[in-house]
Formats: structure tokens, sequence, C-alpha cells
């Protein structure tokens, strides 16, 4: 890697004359300082991790926060407050589970990525209606990341491609995974001394640009903090992105046709749009997706995300909902300077077969006895219900109850359909009914028919001083159950 480099003793002269350079060129003159803020913000916690984020949707600016204690994940939108000073409103607030420094926001595919230091590389939705669920791209328990997991950082190519690119602190290296789908994994690198210049260690800080600077990085340039830097200071080493693309097998993407400014970028000279032929129907569901992007000359790419795992860059694609459940689905697409992305929140309803299940409480007593049914069928929504409590009586509730007046042990069967299909369970000998009376008789007394509570006969007496025994209440008085 260390070849694409200017000659040792060269390279840090040379780096400071071309920073001086572009400074020079650009006419770049602080003559003071302005206080932007509209108000101190105060996120109430100790700030750990932070990156920004721009919505391809919406065009609004937001930052996330972590914090260094319990792994707390804040989102605050970024706006002007109408005086020409920034402000802010907390939109989300989510528990990632541990402790979390690394953040970073995909502003194309509208992701989240957090490094949990001692846990995984998680992804979480970017907008801030996304709520907390979440994927997991890496743990440290495969082998490819070791703790501390730290920084992390996004290579933008065109058509939605590109990297997703971590430190992986404990083994001194970094990881690869694709930017796009499930971001399977594809290689590891690491920085190491060469040519009087020193590798890199405890890595907290990468960042990663496609775009040419200047003769040194003609096709990018990967940036990482090098924590033990042998002069004693920490800095930062430079590496040319070929450099690292090419050592890989097949080689990495090297594109310098992507504009990074345009990321996030609201003004884009296409605009995605698209329909469906259904929207709902059960598992094995099978959807065109119709492209509606305009201009339709201007766009050269298409990017699909179906929200169940899976992706496709056709136009029009045909794709298969095969579980049931609620799916997003986003369109991206791409011209030769920009992209721009349209989300449907919820747009694909798959139902599938239910699974039925119940219970039933108490199932055992004495006659009359009550039992209270729960269905527990998945799904909940949607279906109908045929319940047969065994007695020859039966219910279409959902949650029915029930009485059974006689003794015996009776099997339970509840039936679920809905519009893709139906399943049944039945429980053998669920309900047990005991033929009990309950009777109140003084100790040392013989139990009769007078002394039972009317409309339970007994065809026999229990005395209390031969063949059944009991103990007393306090008040000299027990409760017993006569058996018919």
């Amino acid at each position: 890697m260390s070849n694409d480099r200017p000659a040792p003793k060269q390279y840090e002269t040379w780096l400071r004359q071309l920073m001086q350079q572009r400074l020079e060129e650009a006419k770049f003159k602080v003559e003071k300082q302005l206080n932007v803020e509209a108000r101190q913000i105060k996120t109430g916690k100790s700030v750990y991790g932070y990156c920004l984020y721009k919505s391809p949707v919406t065009g609004k600016f937001y930052c996330f926060v972590t914090d260094n204690a319990n792994g707390e994940l804040q989102q605050w939108e970024i706006f002007d407050n109408g005086s020409g000073l920034v402000d802010a409103t907390k939109v989300r607030t989510m528990q990632v589970g541990s402790h979390s420094e690394g953040l970073v926001a995909d502003d194309v595919h509208q992701y989240l990525y957090v490094s949990q230091e001692d846990v995984a590389i998680c992804k979480y939705g970017a907008e801030p209606g996304d709520g907390s669920t979440r994927t997991q791209v890496d743990a440290v328990v495969n082998g490819r990341l070791e703790d501390d997991i730290e920084g992390l950082t996004i290579y933008y190519a065109s058509n939605g491609n590109g990297y997703l690119i971590a430190s992986s602190q404990g083994s001194k290296d970094y990881a690869i995974y694709q930017r796009e789908g499930n971001n399977p994994y594809v290689m590891r690198f690491a920085i190491v001394p060469g040519n009087g210049i020193d590798g890199t260690n405890e890595t907290d800080v990468i960042d990663v640009i496609n775009f040419p600077l200047g003769p040194a990085f003609p096709f990018g340039v990967f940036l990482a903090q090098d924590g033990t830097n042998d002069n004693g200071n920490q800095n930062f080493k430079l590496v040319p992105w070929q450099s690292i693309a090419n050592a890989a097998n097949p080689a990495l993407t090297i594109d310098t046709t992507w504009d990074p400014r345009q990321i996030g970028g609201s003004s884009c000279d296409v605009n995605a749009e698209f329909q469906t032929t259904t929207i709902s129907g059960c598992a094995s569901l099978a959807v065109n997706f119709i492209d509606q992007s305009t201009p339709q000359g201007g766009v050269i790419s298409w990017s699909w995300n179906f929200g169940d795992g899976n992706s496709a860059t056709l136009q029009n694609p045909l794709h298969t909902f095969t579980t049931a459940g609620t799916y997003t689905v986003q369109l991206t697409v791409n011209s030769t300077t920009c992209s721009n992305t349209e989300i449907k929140t919820g747009y694909i309803n798959v139902a599938g077969i239910p699974t039925a299940a119940f219970i039933g409480a108490p199932n055992s007593g004495g006659a009359p006895l009550t039992v209270n049914f729960t269905d527990q069928s998945t799904p909940h929504g949607g279906a109908a219900w045929a319940w047969d409590f065994g007695d020859g009586s039966t219910s279409t509730l959902k949650n029915p109850s029930h009485q059974y007046n006689a003794p015996g042990t009776y099997t339970v069967s509840l039936t679920v359909t809905n519009a893709c299909g139906g399943d049944g369970e039945i429980k053998t000998d669920y309900i047990s009914v005991s033929n009990c009376v309950p009777g109140n008789v003084a100790r040392g007394k013989s139990a009769t028919a007078s002394s039972v509570r009317s409309g339970y006969p007994v065809s026999y007496a229990v005395d209390g001083n031969a063949g059944t025994k009991w103990k007393s209440n306090s008040g000299g008085v027990q409760r017993l159950l006569l058996m018919k």
C-alpha cells in the first residue's frame, strides 16, 4: 500500500504544501468566529459517539448521539429557527444495549450503523419514524472483529454501491462489508509499517472518500487515526484507496464519478417514484414493481429494497414475499450526478395461514366449572374462530367463557381460519370436572343429606370418628367435600 506515497522524507513536507495550496486556492480566511446556536442544546447525557444524517426523503438534517454509559442512542432534528440560528429537537430515543461510540449514517440508503464496542455492528433505519428495529451486520464472536469495535465509515459509489468499513481495534485492522443489501463481509486489511512510516494501532476514527484529492490520492483516500504513533503523539495515516482496492481479490470498486457533494442533496435531476400491481395478499405473494421515476431518460440505474432482506437492480422487478409480515419498500434511482429515493412505509402487507393455539383456565374443578378460553393463535388479526368444548357446545368468539355442568373429562378443539387458510389445535381430555359438593359438618358428627347444600344428594354419610380424617378449623367447623 505504501508504494503510492511520495518518498518518506518528502511526504510530510509535500502534504503540508498541498494543504496550504488548497487553502490558498479557496481563498479561505477566518476573520471572526460566529456563534450560530439558537440556544444551548442539552442531551442530558455525556455524548460519546456522534454523526450527521441528511434525509434524501425530506431533505431534513439530523444528528445521532450516544452516551458513554448505558448505550442510549438519541436522534435530533437540526433546523434553522427562522432567525438564521441553529436549533434542534429530539425526535427519537433508543437503547442500543451496551457501550457504543462508532456511528455512521448512509444518506442514500437511509440506514444508521452503530458499533457496540464489545458486541456487534448493528443497522437501524435512519428516518425518525423507523423505530428501534435493527439487524446485525457482524459480531465479535466470529473472528472477523475483535473488541473494541470503533470507527465506522462509508465508501460511496455509483448505483447505491460501495462499502461499510469498521475499525476492529482489538485486531489492529479494518473490516470491509458491502454497503448494499444485508452487508455481506468482503475482507480485512491492516496498515503496517513501511517506507519509514509506522502502522496504526488503537484506531478510533476512520474516514474514506472516493473523490480525487490531488496527485497523491487520485482515486480517493482512506484515513485512520493512529493512537500509538512512534513519535509519541497520535496522528492520522492516509492510504490511497486504490492500494486497498487492488489488494483484494477480486478488486474492490474504484469509482471517482460519484460526487460526494450530492450525498443527501435536495436538488437532484431525477425523482424516484413507483407503483405496484398489488399491495396485499397471502404468503408467496408475487408483486410486480413498476418504476415511474422522472424524467424517464435521466435515470441510469435502479436500486430496490423490498424490506424482507432482498433487493434488485432491475427497472421493473418481480418479487415474491414468502413470509407473512408488513414490509417497507424503497427505490433509489441514480442519474450521472446524484440519487433520489422514495420510501413507502408498511406498503406491502402479507398474510399467512394462522397457527392455532389456545389455553383455558381453570382446566379442572368441581361442577359447575366455568372455564375462560384464550386464543393464542398467530397471526392474531383477520381470523375466524370455531370452538368445540367437547360437551356438545360450541362458540365462534375469539376468547369465550364456557360452563361445564356435568362431571367428566372433555376434549377441546379450536379451528382458526383466515383468507389464506386454516389450522386447528386439539387438546385431549383437557378439562376435568369432578362431582364435588361442599358441606359444613361439625367436628365429630356425621355428614348427612340435611347438612349438605340443597341440590346435592348423597348416597352415604361420613362419620368424623371413623373412616375419614380431616383437620379442624379454629372454630371447630371444617369444610368437607362429599362425593356422590
